[in-house]
């Protein structure tokens, strides 16, 4: 029940923010002379209730979790629409849809440039651009450390990976050791917006939870990557000299 509130306000609020109230006359009793239209709100239901007890998240993009059920309820909002077209004066009808199918585009089209969302792809192509450069840059014994994109490493860069937030928080400086001693090279991938969480759990016990030298690699667009070669910390502070490669955009 501590995860029910804030889940329910959350994907809530994000279905109307996103889509607009338009969205809530799939509620409406008109929608009840679409054919399904209780199994299509059964399956919304059933698929909200799959995530109001699951982990809580805070930004817009989780709302994906309900995207199998949306479109149901865009049918019967439209169907609510053209029901209440109908009532109204022969006159009167073209304008009004005319004015909704004009007004609707374009608030999405002002939505989705407001959230940033026609830089997707420029942002989520640092999966592939990374993955794809580690795979053909690092050796084959290479294992990184990371996060969000021990996916990606796998997939695009054929390159095996460990996710460091599955560690527990002072065994970090352990694990590389025993990766070091079974042949394997570690290297450390984080995203900025990660490495605040990085330092708070590793920091106190790890010596390679401090993040105090330079990385190899960087990655900058639209954020910014860093990716660690471990060996570096000590060649670091023995007055080696170690600056960071830019990772190519390679679109």
């Amino acid at each position: 029940m501590v995860l029910l509130k804030p889940n329910a306000l959350a994907y809530g609020g994000w279905l109307i923010d996103l889509n607009t109230p338009f969205i809530l006359l799939a509620f409406a009793p008109f929608a009840a002379r679409v054919r399904h239209w209780f199994a299509m709100l059964a399956f919304f239901a059933l698929l909200c209730a799959c995530y109001l007890w699951y982990s809580p998240f805070t930004t817009w993009p989780f709302l994906r979790f309900l995207l199998p059920a949306i479109p149901l309820l865009f049918i019967l909002s439209s169907a609510v629409v053209v029901r209440a077209v109908g009532l109204l004066p022969v006159t009167l009808r073209t304008a009004a849809v005319f004015t909704l199918c004009t007004l609707l585009p374009i608030w999405y089209v002002i939505k989705l440039d407001s959230l940033t969302m026609f830089a997707t792809q420029r942002s989520e192509h640092r999966y592939v651009a990374i993955g794809t450069y580690l795979g053909r840059t690092l050796p084959p014994n290479v294992v990184v450390l990371t996060m969000i994109q021990s996916g990606s490493i796998r997939l695009y860069g054929d390159r095996l990976t460990v996710r460091w937030d599955m560690l527990p928080a002072d065994k970090l400086d352990a694990a590389v050791e025993t990766l070091r001693a079974g042949g394997y090279h570690p290297y450390l991938l984080l995203e900025e917006w990660e490495v605040p969480m990085f330092r708070n759990l590793f920091g106190a016990a790890n010596q390679f939870g401090r993040l105090d030298w330079p990385p190899a690699f960087q990655y900058r667009e639209f954020g910014k990557v860093s990716i660690y070669d471990l060996d570096d910390r000590a060649r670091f502070f023995s007055g080696v000299n170690v600056a960071p490669r830019m990772v190519p955009l390679d679109r």
